[in-house]
């Protein structure tokens, strides 16, 4: 179904594209990402994103904002996701969004999720000048095993609150 129509960006990736397993693993009852891609140099004037996350169904809500740092000095933020599940090895860190800087908190709904599946996810802020600022703390979420049947695209729908 279409989005209501908004000021809000919207951008379109693929997750299941964008997150391709690599090598067969035995997953354990802990999930344990590999370390998120810093950048160096990090821009540490801006600061840490707060990231929040809630899962319903198939689909995944990031929350966050950011303290400290004017949102007029932020351009974007950039969304990285991290993809396991028992059968494949994890798919490492990939950037599969950018949204523009709005009004905080920043809110983010990602769809089209695989069943049984550990997801990660973090944030960073991108200046008005291109630093790029230090990841979040990483937030995690297990789909489960709640059968549905993908559609072809996935969104990420920048919104305001």
């Amino acid at each position: 179904s279409a989005a209501p129509p908004s000021t809000a960006a919207t951008a379109r990736t693929r997750i299941d594209q964008a997150i391709r397993p690599t090598n067969s693993l035995v997953l354990s009852q802990t999930f344990l990402p590999r370390p998120l891609p810093e950048h160096n140099p990090c821009d540490y004037s801006i600061a840490r994103p707060q990231l929040s996350i809630a899962y319903d169904n198939t689909t995944v809500r990031l929350t966050w904002n950011l303290a400290a740092t004017p949102m007029e000095a932020i351009q974007n933020y950039e969304i990285y996701a991290y993809k396991q599940n028992a059968t494949t090895s994890s798919s490492g860190w990939k950037k599969i969004g950018s949204v523009n800087s709005m009004r905080l908190p920043m809110v983010v709904t990602l769809k089209e999720f695989q069943c049984n599946c550990h997801y990660a996810f973090a944030v960073r802020g991108v200046s008005i000048n291109n630093t790029i600022g230090p990841f979040c703390e990483l937030k995690t979420v297990f789909t489960g095993n709640t059968p549905f049947d993908p559609l072809n695209t996935n969104q990420l729908l920048n919104v305001t609150l």
